[in-house]
């Protein structure tokens, strides 16, 4: 019931999170633009007055007017509450930390892994079976060379033109006479005999007495590769079904200095080989580090009759729904203000994020967004997530804002610290100008090939950072009852008169 009430909240919350036309242009008209920031309540007024798609003169009037209802202190803290609290809170409790070996590394991932690796090795079998099975042409020549079949009757086959109603009833009295259940040949129909087909003509010639040893081998190889298509078409939706329903992903963000391919190849492996276990990893794309477009293709279309007929509906709704939610049916975009809301409820579609983050090639969610919104977006992922791994293999800027950005949050108990073994002095040193001189003894290496030095020690950093995070909010609730599940200013402020 607390969860229900909470996402209410949030959608309130969410409501507010929109363009205000007089604010976008350069020059807002005093008038207007008063009467508009007037109508708006405390919380509609801390999103406007940092709203990327705003003018900075919109964004100046906006802020100006929250400032004389609150003081600009208050204005100040609002405007950081109001982000931080749009996202919903993480699927990890107290009970579930407590069990993280089993909740992440337990018979739920051994089973998901098995299902999925049973499914691709059934489709490879199926492909090298196919490859490698023996032609049918092939069987009957050797039922040729064994005298079962004519050089004639072998040619009537493969050139339908030669074949007559003649050559059909023949073959029809024969199988008669051998006693074999068939009927090429409709009595009531006698078009049927006047335009045979080739699997008639096929059927006829394989039904003949002692045809079953030159088609040994080509029945064998039919019925196995029947076999494998049969699993990879069941395996495939149960796989699908099974990692949609995974109930306890844990949420992370990776950081990282942007487009180093060297540096990009060694995270993606790193993230592929110790992160993903975890649930679902978000970071920002780069033009290394991004989704990769034939994988995704591909894996949209999975060998299963019954994926890809609900792929067949799913995918054209998903090109149209497209149009105004570019959080979903494809890469994450967020180029304005719509973008960043619909992403913003995105951290509630549980199922849809486990089946992006098993489709995915880099295994970890992929956020392209402009220059504009890339700082918004880290701070939302900040506190969204219960881990926030930031590499310091390079150190660039960005890395540095995002390093300023974890003190000013106050989310500091849910970072890991990682660099490349080669790196580790160099990332120490970045630590200790930065602010963070008592975290220079726990930044944990890896090596180029993405596997940690000390992986108990990774694991044991992960599993602290959760329960500092959930003891972090727990302290949080517990000073600001009021911040838990309701408007950033307490009650909901009721909106001034254009003439107050």
């Amino acid at each position: 019931m607390f969860r229900n009430k909470l996402r209410r909240e949030l959608r309130r919350r969410l409501s507010h999170v929109r363009v205000l036309k007089e604010l976008k242009r350069p020059a807002p008209r005093p008038a207007k633009a008063a009467a508009v920031v007037a109508g708006l309540d405390n919380d509609a007024l801390c999103f406007a007055a940092q709203n990327p798609e705003h003018s900075e003169a919109g964004r100046a009037i906006a802020l100006e007017q929250l400032v004389a209802r609150v003081g600009a202190e208050a204005a100040e803290k609002g405007m950081d509450d109001f982000v931080n609290g749009l996202p919903t809170p993480g699927f990890l409790h107290d009970r579930d930390v407590a069990r993280s070996d089993w909740v992440f590394f337990g018979l739920g991932r051994w089973l998901r892994m098995a299902l999925g690796f049973s499914a691709v090795v059934a489709s490879i079998l199926f492909v090298i079976g196919i490859m490698g099975a023996p032609a049918e042409d092939q069987a009957f020549r050797n039922a040729i060379t064994a005298g079962l079949v004519t050089e004639e009757e072998f040619q009537t086959y493969k050139d339908m033109s030669s074949v007559t109603a003649e050559f059909v009833e023949n073959e029809e009295r024969r199988a008669q006479t051998m006693g074999r259940a068939r009927a090429i040949i409709a009595p009531d129909d006698p078009s049927s005999v006047a335009e045979p087909t080739s699997d008639a003509v096929r059927i006829a010639l394989r039904t003949r007495e002692g045809m079953d040893e030159p088609f040994k081998y080509y029945d064998q190889y039919s019925s196995w590769n029947g076999q494998m298509l049969m699993w990879a078409w069941l395996l495939f939706p149960v796989w699908a079904f099974v990692t949609g329903l995974r109930q306890k992903p844990a949420r992370i963000l990776l950081l990282r200095k942007f487009n180093n391919k060297e540096v990009g190849k060694s995270l993606e492996k790193m993230s592929k080989k110790n992160l993903r276990p975890y649930g679902h990893v978000f970071t920002l794309a780069d033009k290394h580090f991004k989704r990769n477009w034939v994988l995704a293709f591909l894996s949209t279309f999975w060998a299963s009759p019954f994926t890809l007929m609900q792929r067949c509906i799913t995918v054209p709704i998903g090109f149209f729904r497209r149009f105004w939610d570019r959080s979903r049916d494809g890469p994450i975009l967020i180029w304005n203000t719509r973008d960043f809301r619909n992403f913003a409820k995105r951290f509630e579609d549980r199922s849809g994020l486990n089946l992006e983050m098993a489709r995915t090639q880099r295994k970890a969610v992929m956020i392209r967004t402009s220059d504009d919104w890339w700082k918004h977006v880290v701070e939302l992922l900040m506190h969204a997530v219960d881990v926030i791994v930031i590499d310091l293999t390079e150190v660039a800027g960005g890395t540095v804002w995002e390093l300023h950005k974890v003190l000013s949050e106050d989310v500091k108990e849910r970072v890991v610290l990682v660099a490349r073994d080669d790196r580790i002095e160099h990332a120490r040193e970045q630590l200790r100008e930065h602010g963070y001189a008592d975290s220079v003894d726990h930044v944990l290496g890896y090596s180029p090939h993405g596997k940690f030095t000390d992986k108990k020690a990774f694991r044991a950093e992960m599993l602290d950072a959760q329960r500092r995070r959930l003891a972090a909010d727990k302290a949080r609730a517990a000073a600001q009852p009021s911040m838990a599940a309701g408007p950033v200013f307490g009650a909901a402020s009721p909106a001034p008169t254009a003439g107050a």
